[in-house]
């Protein structure tokens, strides 16, 4: 069952995935040539916009979480893991940010911090989960305990992987975007919670109208908005330049 969660939470990290890429290339050539004003540019955007367009994808999931396993699992899978896709999702938004915090160190050639952060991540899950686990088990909550301490470790994965990018390379997700982001997702959900839909049909409507709620509430917090497409347009002209022989 929690085999069932996890394939239904990684949605957000596979549509991320692609970043990273994109964005090992990049950092790779500004860091040996020296350029950290164009390092640190690559490290803004990429770390937003992964952050952005991952929750996107798990507010979905965290707003209507029995309905959404729903789609593609049977009743018994809704009823002992729709608990668990909730801090699962949302720690998966904090793997994702981690993997890429990762493949920014890599490419810049911090191999070594980039590796103890992800080894620390890993003990403290697994740790967490050993104690957390055997005293889950008697009331019948190990999914969602397993999936919460999973989560929360990968939320502390992904804070110190950004303290040695700003540490290290000057940048990382300004604060006010994460600020914002959290707004908007606590908008999303309480729309979603509201909703009464019921249904497959309707819990795909229901999903659109949670994400344009969180999109519509980045628009109004001025986090998205026409810089953001000149800032991919930048990326992408960057990326054909790196690939040039």
């Amino acid at each position: 069952y929690y085999a069932a969660v996890q394939n239904v939470a990684r949605l957000s990290y596979q549509a991320i995935i692609a970043a990273t890429f994109v964005v090992f290339p990049l950092v790779s050539r500004s860091t040996f040539t020296d350029d950290k004003e164009t390092t640190r540019g690559y490290i803004r955007v990429t770390s937003r916009y992964s952050l952005i367009f991952a929750m996107a994808i798990a507010v979905v999931m965290a707003a209507n979480p029995a309905e959404v396993l729903g789609l593609v699992y049977a009743a018994d899978y809704v009823a002992l893991g729709a608990n668990a896709l909730v801090p699962l999702a949302l720690g998966t938004v904090a793997f994702c940010v981690l993997a890429i915090n990762g493949t920014i160190l890599n490419g810049a050639g911090l191999t070594r911090p980039a590796i103890a952060v992800a080894a620390v991540t890993l003990g403290i899950a697994f740790i967490g989960n050993w104690i957390a686990i055997p005293l889950a088990v008697p009331h019948g909550r190990t999914l969602e305990v397993a999936a919460s301490v999973s989560g929360g470790a990968m939320l502390i994965g992904a804070i110190a992987s950004g303290e040695v990018l700003r540490r290290r390379l000057g940048a990382f997700v300004p604060w006010m975007s994460v600020a914002r982001v959290v707004i908007a997702t606590a908008f999303a959900l309480a729309v979603g919670r509201m909703l009464p839909f019921t249904g497959k049909l309707m819990t795909l409507v229901e999903a659109v109208v949670v994400g344009v709620t969180f999109l519509i509430v980045l628009v109004a917090t001025k986090e998205l908005g026409r810089r953001d497409l000149d800032a991919i347009r930048a990326v992408r002209a960057k990326r054909g330049s790196a690939g040039e022989p």
